[in-house]
């Protein structure tokens, strides 16, 4: 992978070719897993569970085809305001054509 910086903060970036497999998996509904990597220390708090402590620092977010997390799986999100559409559209445009068929339009 290749070292970038960007004020002063280094991260890398992974190849094209591994970008645009991500990609084509996506465009072709391939089910894609997202992971988290990071690194810290870890509390007993009771017998059997573990508690991240403060100095966790979250390195990178992995796609996966199995994510550790069940239920971590990419889904499409809609962002944006939906415009209704006109219900009337289809009718208008068949009314338009048979009026104006005859080459002027007596509803223009």
């Amino acid at each position: 992978m290749k070292q970038v910086l960007i004020e002063t903060i280094p991260f890398k970036v992974a190849p094209i070719q591994l970008t645009e497999g991500l990609k084509a998996l996506i465009e072709n509904n391939v089910q894609v897993g997202v992971s988290s990597r990071g690194m810290g220390s870890l509390k007993e708090i009771n017998e059997g569970t573990l508690e991240v402590q403060d100095d966790f620092e979250l390195l990178c977010w992995d796609f996966v085809s199995t994510p550790s997390n069940p239920g971590s799986y990419m889904q499409l999100v809609k962002e944006g305001k939906e415009i209704p559409t006109n219900s009337y559209v289809k009718v208008n445009s068949i009314l338009t054509e048979i009026l104006c068929a005859n080459g002027t339009c007596p509803i223009f």
